[in-house]
């Protein structure tokens, strides 16, 4: 999870905006991957508050269960 964390950085904050429709994102951090799926992590500025952020977790499907690491990365990646 850190190599996605660090690597891919930039893909996690386009999932957050486009699929996830969040606002605003500050912060995103892939918290866990198995072989369902994988769970984020994203901070958000509240709009209309100022200096106020919040926190929501999220957890997003696999079109397939995964067997291995490497199903699972390229599921990740698509």
């Amino acid at each position: 999870m850190g190599r996605l964390n660090r690597n891919h950085g930039n893909d996690l904050l386009l999932v957050a905006s486009q699929i996830l429709g969040v606002q605003e994102v500050e912060k995103v951090r892939v918290t866990g991957v198995d072989r369902l799926g994988l769970d984020m992590r994203v901070t958000s500025r509240v709009p209309k508050r100022k200096n106020k952020v919040q926190t929501d977790e999220f957890r997003i499907g696999f079109r397939i269960p995964v067997i291995s690491v490497e199903d699972a990365k390229s599921e990740v990646l698509k």
